[in-house]
């Protein structure tokens, strides 16, 4: 699938995004796990968040609605049945950990799978923390597919020196049917959307930093931070969770995904004369690395309509045109945005000065290098850039120019050029462009109302 994609002159409205993913996957998997009904509003439509639910269908749970309402018929914490045939999450590593996760206590035997472009990712550190809590996972060379073989689970301590939501979160739902207590220890935090929705579900979890600064109530002092540029930092500390006999249904509501606002605050931001709103946007402070770290480069935000949203803080953002300035950037910045580098690495092309990004070599062991693929593309449209072994160096404001470009059917990589295909002279052809549905199917109907219909060829 290929996209034809021209320059711009702005862009301006008001956008509501989409569910966020990574709190669909888990309300989605702690309803069904539920004792009775759940309700959840404003789910992801994304073809990831569909896998979790087609996964959990094929284990005898009902699940019906839309992403407007949807309602999950839980089966109790022991109510899977075992599934006739395989589990294929599809491009979604999210369900994958979180549903190996939850299925290593059961007393059943399953077989989990990933679409052909994500066996080459390593699940090491998934697996062999799931196996110190006594799990049995067969695998190929610790990737898919991965056979769970039927076990009982203990309660263990780990210990993580560097930040994977994804394995603290499995960790964290196999601990749920496993015997006593489990303790995990971030030296430095990841997103933290599995204790939250593990909390609103009212399951006893205790968390304990020696200076917190993620209470749900302090949102206020966090926006008033951003406004005066200063970077938000968090410390790591412990997370107490034990196994427990039942779930008490609940309803959830899900906030916009900020991962998704990242390319449209970028568009916002670096055409003249812009201005868009964005609805119901998430603002957990795990994930807004980003919008700190745009804001200290100079952006000019709005922040409004603050409320909490099932235990996760949310926000009104609007954006502006605005001049940036260039920064040196690594360490907990980077790993708290790293996702949104290929959207950080296009604004950079437009600000004043150098922007150097270091510590996201992680970004090369995605189902594509993403960072050199950034690096490739950029080159292409006449960016002034440098690939270094975990980064970027980019030269700031740069005349971009339309091309042919390869988005690899990569979610990140297609936002990010797509963006930077709106301000480059000319047309820009997108090549591989089909793997947005997975995470915004929306995407180009978006681009299409903000750009008032001038956008797309």
């Amino acid at each position: 699938m290929e996209k034809i994609v021209k320059r711009v002159k702005r862009v301006n409205g008001t956008v509501k995004l989409p569910g966020d993913r990574s709190i669909t996957h888990r309300a989605v998997i702690l309803a069904s796990l539920a004792d009775d009904i759940c309700e959840i509003f404003g789910i992801s439509n994304a073809l990831e968040c569909q896998a979790t639910i087609d996964c959990l269908k094929l284990m005898g749970i009902e699940i019906n609605g839309d992403s407007e309402r949807l309602e999950v018929i839980g089966k109790g914490i022991d109510g899977y049945s075992p599934p006739e045939e395989e589990l294929n999450v599809g491009n979604s590593i999210t369900a994958l950990c979180l549903l190996t996760g939850i299925m290593a206590g059961y007393q059943f035997d399953s077989v989990i799978n990933t679409a052909s472009t994500q066996r080459k990712r390593s699940l090491k550190a998934l697996i062999e923390a799931l196996q110190t809590m006594g799990a049995k996972i067969e695998s190929n060379d610790y990737r898919t597919p991965l056979k769970i073989s039927g076990t009982t689970l203990k309660g263990s301590e780990f210990a993580f020196s560097e930040p994977s939501a994804h394995t603290k979160s499995a960790v964290l739902f196999a601990a749920l049917k496993a015997e006593g207590e489990t303790i995990v220890n971030e030296a430095i935090p990841s997103r933290d959307h599995t204790e939250r929705m593990i909390n609103h579900f009212g399951i006893p979890i205790e968390m304990h930093f020696s200076d917190d600064p993620t209470d749900y109530d302090e949102l206020d002092r966090r926006m008033k931070r951003i406004k005066q540029k200063q970077m938000f930092r968090e410390k790591g500390g412990d997370i107490h969770v034990w196994g427990i006999g039942g779930i008490s249904p609940t309803s959830v509501s899900i906030p916009g995904d900020i991962s998704l606002a990242a390319p449209l605050v970028t568009a916002a931001t670096i055409l003249k004369n812009s201005n868009l709103q964005l609805e119901n946007m998430g603002f957990n402070p795990t994930r807004s690395g980003f919008v700190d770290l745009v804001k200290r480069m100079g952006a000019n935000f709005s922040f409004s309509a603050k409320k909490d949203v099932s235990g996760e803080p949310v926000i009104d953002l609007g954006v502006r045109t605005a001049s940036l300035r260039g920064r040196r950037l690594g360490g907990a910045i980077v790993h708290n945005m790293v996702d949104e580098v290929p959207i950080l690495a296009i604004l950079a092309s437009q600000s004043e000065g150098t922007t150097v990004i270091r510590e996201a070599d992680q970004l090369r062991r995605r189902e594509t290098d993403r960072l050199h693929a950034t690096f490739l593309n950029l080159r292409k449209m006449g960016a002034k850039v440098g690939e270094l072994r975990d980064g970027l160096v980019i030269e700031g404001k740069s005349n971009l120019t339309g091309g042919e470009l390869d988005c690899y059917n990569d979610n990140r990589l297609i936002m990010a050029f797509t963006i930077a295909a709106l301000a480059a002279e000319g047309e820009t052809l997108l090549k591989n462009v089909e793997g947005i549905s997975n995470t915004f199917p929306d995407f180009w109907q978006v681009i299409d109302e903000i750009t008032e219909g001038t956008a797309l060829g």
